[in-house]
């Protein structure tokens, strides 16, 4: 069980992520660091520690209570846009620097 755990360890990529406009105002925060296999695990490990904060703000714009994150969010790999389908099939690499924007507002 040990070695089993070193291994998924070791599995794990640190990566950078910077948030940028509105998130940076609510998080306090340029950037994070952290560590996960694939992208899909890196966004929820964004909605666990920011969602609730964010959400809480989001809903004096009217969108919705439950929304994730990644449901208003635009993500960029490395410079490169990814599909959101895609997230769990995005395997991470260490170093990996993912950037997440707020969808912008016109009018």
């Amino acid at each position: 069980m040990l070695s089993l755990k070193k291994t998924l360890r070791r599995l794990m990529a640190k990566i950078t992520v910077r948030l940028y406009s509105l998130f940076r105002q609510l998080t306090e925060t340029d950037y994070i660091d952290l560590e996960a296999n694939d992208l899909g695990e890196a966004v929820k490990q964004l909605e666990l520690r920011f969602g609730p904060q964010i959400q809480d703000r989001f809903k004096t714009f009217g969108i919705g209570q439950n929304a994730k994150i990644r449901a208003y969010c635009i993500f960029l790999l490395n410079g490169r846009s990814v599909n959101k389908e895609e997230f769990d099939r995005v395997e991470l690499t260490e170093g990996d620097i993912l950037q997440v924007f707020p969808l912008g507002a016109g009018g």
